[in-house]
């Protein structure tokens, strides 16, 4: 038979075992907890670091090219390019076929000399004149709702020029940007030209037409889009 001095001595070591245990876990989670707590303090440090970073070379990549006006808040669109046959001028120093746009048509023309153009009869000589050419061949880049294809492509008091701009009767303006002529009849007998068509509601196009060697018309060889840009 166990004595009662044997018997409380075991009752207390139980006792004090079961404090000590309870101590140590209470430390023991102590301890996780401040660790969590400094392991996520290390770790928040680096990321608040990196963001900072990844913000800066953003700024950075977007300095030469922003799309979004921080002051205003206004997003702008970068521009499009809609067409382009400029790998096929470089590479052929007279060609005899080219791709042609017509009104989002895009096809091949056997590109004639003048005296072959005036032996088949001389027909649409429009297509001499690299105003007449942007403003008909380039009707379907304008909606129909903002101004119909007759007011584009017919002249009979649809259009008023102005120097080196012409101004249809629904605001739709095409401006020669290159050369720096004073006219559209193009005094300087430029074989490249770009032209700017602005279209109300919509932004504004950068059309360039050339007049590959020893042809007698001229083609469009490079459209680009620039969404809501004006000017």
């Amino acid at each position: 038979m166990k004595s009662k001095f044997g018997s409380n001595s075991t009752e207390n070591f139980l006792k004090n075992s079961k404090r000590k245990k309870v101590i140590i876990l209470t430390i023991a989670s102590i301890f996780v907890v401040l660790s969590f707590a400094v392991v996520n303090a290390l770790d928040y440090k680096p990321i608040k670091a990196i963001t900072n970073n990844n913000k800066n070379s953003l700024n950075n990549d977007n300095s030469n090219n922003t799309t979004v006006n921080e002051q205003s808040g206004v997003f702008k669109p970068t521009s499009i390019l809609l067409y382009s046959i400029q790998n096929q001028l470089n590479h052929s120093s007279a060609p005899n076929e080219l791709p042609d746009y017509e009104a989002g048509n895009v096809g091949s023309t056997t590109l004639v000399s003048y005296d072959e153009w005036m032996k088949m009869g001389g027909h649409q000589p429009w297509r001499r004149d690299p105003f007449l050419l942007v403003r008909v061949v380039t009707s379907n880049l304008v909606p129909e709702n903002i101004s119909p294809q007759k007011d584009l492509v017919d002249s009979e008091g649809n259009w008023t020029e102005s120097g080196n701009k012409a101004t249809n009767i629904d605001g739709v303006i095409i401006k020669l940007i290159s050369p720096k002529d004073y006219s559209l009849d193009n005094p300087s007998g430029a074989t490249t030209l770009t032209y700017k068509l602005i279209v109300p509601h919509l932004g504004s196009y950068e059309v360039t037409d050339s007049k590959p060697k020893g042809s007698a018309f001229f083609i469009i060889t490079r459209i680009i889009f620039n969404p809501n840009s004006f000017n």
